[in-house]
């Protein structure tokens, strides 16, 4: 959360911003905190997770998960 000095909302706002002035969607970030201090199944999981999150923005199957 909160490592860098301030929350993710907070350093995602020039991108949503500039997002919205361009037209564009604006989705929710997919994020995984503290990934440094994950093990390795955490890590297949979360892997498997992005990759249904991603799947689901294009429609298509994820494959790897």
């Amino acid at each position: 959360g909160r490592s860098h000095g301030g929350d993710v909302k907070s350093y995602l706002a020039p991108f949503e911003m500039t997002a919205r002035y361009c037209g564009m969607h604006v989705e929710e970030a997919f994020i995984t905190y503290d990934a440094r201090a994950l093990d390795y199944d955490m890590v297949k999981t979360r892997t498997k997770e992005y990759c249904r999150f991603l799947s689901a923005l294009i429609g298509e199957e994820c494959t790897n998960a």
